[in-house]
């Protein structure tokens, strides 16, 4: 059985049944809460806004896997224009 570490902010859903469960579990204990489509954080404190931008970069590596690295150069370029430096 495929266990998740609920310390972690981000959590992303699973197809997996049992990761599905045990996420559906935690969200209805409070333990963690859903801040996008498929995308949960046990962080109880800070705004939806704050976390998502925190880890903007590693929610479009999930989203998008097969995009290439020249795409992913486009985000952090756009990233920057609009929101000033990520890195």
């Amino acid at each position: 059985m495929n266990t998740i570490d609920f310390s972690r902010e981000i959590i992303f859903a699973s197809s997996d049944k049992s990761i599905s469960n045990q996420i559906g579990k935690a969200e209805k204990e409070g333990k963690i809460r859903k801040i996008a489509p498929r995308v949960y954080t046990a962080n109880m404190r800070d705004s939806d806004e704050y976390i998502i931008k925190r880890h903007f970069f590693d929610i479009l590596k999930w989203r998008f896997p097969d995009a290439g690295q020249t795409h992913l150069y486009f985000f952090f370029f756009v990233w920057d224009k609009l929101y000033g430096k990520s890195r």
